[in-house]
This record gives structure tokens, C-alpha cells and sequence, in this order.
């Protein structure tokens, strides 16, 4: 919905395209698509290989926990859990960085792969963006458990575009009116109803 409002804002059609590779988002390279909306946070490291939109949504790391697991109150708790993460995403950098478990974290190319092994008992917990979680744990409840909180990152989704593609300064002006006019918002109430903000904080 939000590149169909995107692409209305802009006066150009849609195709939309689907991308199986997470890091195919933010490499740089040739795309086979002109813009792309995968809930890619903006950081430093990524603006080196491809382009950005101004941010639309900000989001924290996740924590959920497999079925019958007695939710981790904290970021020490974590580390003695075996620990589920996506390639090439903040929330492997968190793990890797802030987390630090005792065990290597099991690592997945998708979120399909993610929620299996999670679902499965391959690992006690996943950690992903919070706001996606909340959504991934509604659509099966009675197969994991819950989102025990977050972790603070304040990271911001931005539209990825190929590194200096001529459309970046029309999308970004899109987006930014796309903000402003409630588009994102609305959105966003919509398709990540589920409410992250009362969340115990793992420190």
C-alpha cells in the first residue's frame, strides 16, 4: 500500500517486484526494481552502497520467544538463550554487538526461515525488528510465544533507491509529503496495529 501511494504521488505506474535476497536490498549493484520498501533501516554503513528516502517509520529490536518459554527480562538473560537472526539485518548487529550470547546465533535468509526455526524450537528466541514481530506473532499465536521487548535502537525505515539514481530526490520529496499528509501514518495503523510501545525495555 505504501509504494501504491507512493507511486500515485509520483504520477507513475506500479510493478511490483519481489526481492528473496535481504542483502540484495542494500549492496550495491544493479536492481531489478527502482525503489524498494522492505523495512530497511538507515544507517551509515548502508548509505556507502545504495540511496535512501527520508525516514517514514522508526522501530526498535524484538524480542520473541519460542511456546512455553518464560519471557527474558533482560539483555543478560538473553545471552544464555539460543538465538535466532536474520542475515544482514540490525538485528544481527545487535546480537553480535550489544547481545553477545554465549552461543553463536543461528542465522536465516528470510523471515520465513526465521519464524520456522522459532516455531520449530531451533532456537528460544528471535530477534527482529519490533514491529514486524508483533504482526509475524499475531498471524500464528498458538505456535510461539511472546514478545518479551525490546531493545532500544531508534532505527528509522527509509525507501532504499540504487546508489545515485536520478529518481532520489523525487521520491524522497514523495515520501516527505507522504508523512506529512497522514498517508504513513494511516498506514501504519493498519498494516502494524499491534502496539510495541508498552514493552518492557531489555537492558
Amino acid at each position: 500500500d505504501l509504494a501504491r501511494a507512493l507511486a500515485r504521488r509520483l504520477g507513475l505506474g506500479l510493478a511490483l517486484v519481489q526481492e528473496p535476497d535481504f542483502r540484495a536490498l542494500i549492496t550495491a549493484g544493479p536492481k531489478s526494481w527502482d525503489v524498494a520498501l522492505g523495512q530497511v533501516s538507515i544507517t551509515a554503513g548502508r548509505r556507502r552502497s545504495v540511496d535512501f528516502s527520508p525516514p517514514y517509520l522508526q522501530a526498535d529490536q524484538g524480542v520473541l520467544v519460542r511456546r512455553g518459554l518464560a519471557p527474558p527480562r533482560s539483555i543478560a538473560a538473553l545471552r544464555g538463550l539460543g538465538l535466532c537472526v536474520q542475515r544482514a539485518t540490525t538485528g544481527a548487529a545487535v546480537v553480535g554487538a550489544r547481545v553477545r550470547p554465549a552461543t553463536p546465533p543461528r542465522v536465516f535468509g528470510d523471515e520465513t526461515g526465521l519464524m520456522q526455526a522459532l516455531e520449530t524450537g531451533r532456537c528460544d528466541a528471535v530477534v527482529y525488528d519490533a514491529p514486524l514481530l508483533a504482526v509475524l506473532r499475531a498471524e500464528v499465536p498458538l505456535r510461539v510465544g511472546s514478545v518479551a521487548g525490546v531493545i532500544p535502537t531508534g532505527e528509522r525505515y527509509g525507501a532504499v533507491l540504487p546508489d545515485a539514481s536520478p529518481l532520489t530526490p523525487e521520491v524522497s520529496r514523495a515520501m516527505q509529503g507522504l508523512v506529512r499528509d497522514g498517508t504513513v501514518e494511516r498506514l501504519s495503523r493498519r498494516w502494524l496495529g499491534s502496539d510495541v510501545n508498552g514493552l518492557r525495555i531489555l537492558r
